[in-house]
């Protein structure tokens, strides 16, 4: 997908992405003008959600039983969760790829800028940072308080304005992470491993036209396969696990 969302020919019509700058390369502005944030789609009955995504802690640093010297190690993670490495890891060098906002300065959100950006290196081929690999804590200070230039190509800014789109529509109520028994993880793994298939094998079906979107008939045909995937069992099974973290 990236090679046609870079493509000069306008081969990609639209993308689903983290952020712009990882589908299409930072250093095309003549590319990236050429996509605009999608809103929140309204269905038929007005509603209109954004997706929502909870950062889970995750373990970025291992020590071995093998290490040698696992606290000089630990020395090491702990100093790379500090704010200075953590900006260093994102950002670069401090004065050469990066430093702290000026009073006045306006960040890509329209709120007062706290990092100013000089060099940007996010998806480019440098030996500044690490792309936040290993233990890092992420700022959001910082990262929603990049400084904006005026360029309306700068991936970041770019990131930011369809975030905005998305502010005012999130649910009242979201699902976080299920935490299955091991009695129920092993009567729902087939189900969920026929599902998860259908729906990315039937996504491709719509897209390429093997089946018509716009044929009401084969979307309650695609909806009513899942009935002999176990669908009804995941979906009591899923409630249950919901039900003990409410």
């Amino acid at each position: 997908m990236n090679q046609m969302a870079n493509d000069p020919r306008d081969l990609l019509g639209a993308f689903l992405s983290p952020g712009i700058t990882l589908t299409v390369q930072q250093n095309s502005p003549e590319v990236l003008e050429r996509y605009v944030g999608i809103e929140p789609l309204t269905g038929p009955e007005g509603v209109k959600l954004s997706t929502i995504f909870t950062p889970m802690p995750k373990p970025n640093g291992v020590i071995t039983s093998a290490c040698q010297h696992p606290e000089e190690v630990f020395k090491l993670f702990d100093l790379m969760l500090s704010e200075e490495a953590c900006l260093m890891g994102r950002y670069g060098t401090q004065g050469e790829d990066w430093d702290f906002a000026g009073d006045g300065d306006v960040s890509i959100y329209g709120t007062p800028a706290t990092i100013r950006i000089i060099n940007q290196l996010w998806n480019t081929t440098q030996n500044k940072h690490i792309c936040q690999i290993g233990p890092y804590v992420s700022r959001p200070r910082f990262s929603s308080g990049v400084t904006w230039d005026g360029n309306t190509t700068d991936g970041e800014y770019m990131n930011a304005q369809a975030a905005l789109l998305y502010n005012d529509h999130a649910p009242e109520e979201t699902i976080g992470a299920l935490i299955f028994t091991p009695e129920e993880e092993a009567a729902i793994r087939a189900s969920r491993s026929m599902i998860d298939a259908h729906v990315k094998s039937t996504i491709v079906d719509f897209i390429t036209g093997k089946r018509d979107i716009h044929d009401d008939a084969q979307w309650a045909e695609y909806v009513l396969e899942f009935e002999d995937m176990g669908l009804a069992a995941f979906l009591q099974t899923a409630q249950a696990a919901y039900d003990r973290v409410r």
